[in-house]
């Protein structure tokens, strides 16, 4: 890392390399890593049909003996406001995370502000629970957390996702 570049954690779509570059260009993985005493859940703070992903999006929220697993990027420093501005109701913060031959290094990740309406189902859309699951696949997460993703239950939403189309356009596919 230079002094024009920081890590950044990801555990929810942004595991997924074309997703992340859609805003941000100068993204280099660098390893997967885990995330200590935290555990990832799914929230719902805006109605689901009016959201980005049509479902609840992830978050991590504190939990003893818990772990996350994600990826950690190297981002220029420009990239900054374009990860910002993505993350926009997310609040960025520093988290320690741990490399699987045990080296910590610190990573600006996000994490929702607010909790999650409970009027709404904070199940995942079909679309991004796909994304962060092709990004876990790519990475070779451990096999018990890519087994925790799967048993995720989404919502059946069926319709049309612009940026999943977006990510699938990146990937060379069509819906």
């Amino acid at each position: 890392m230079s002094a024009h570049t920081f890590t950044y954690f990801a555990y929810g779509s942004n595991l997924l390399k074309e997703r992340l570059l859609l805003r941000n260009p100068t993204a280099e993985f660098k390893s997967i890593a885990s995330l200590k005493d935290y555990r990832l859940k799914f929230e719902a703070i805006q109605d689901p049909d009016n959201s980005r992903w049509h479902g609840s999006i992830a978050t991590i929220e504190e939990q003893t003996g818990a772990n996350v697993w994600g990826a950690v990027w190297e981002l220029d420093l420009k990239d900054l406001p374009n990860l910002d501005k993505q993350e926009g109701i997310y609040r960025g913060f520093d988290v320690k995370v741990v490399y699987p031959e045990g080296q910590e290094v610190v990573c600006r990740t996000y994490k929702l502000d607010k909790t999650g309406n409970p009027a709404y189902d904070s199940r995942p859309s079909p679309h991004y629970k796909d994304v962060i699951l092709r990004g876990a696949k790519g990475l070779q997460l451990p096999h018990d957390y890519l087994n925790f993703l799967q048993n995720i239950p989404d919502n059946g939403y069926q319709g049309s996702v612009k940026v999943y189309e977006d990510v699938l356009k990146m990937l060379g596919e069509t819906k």
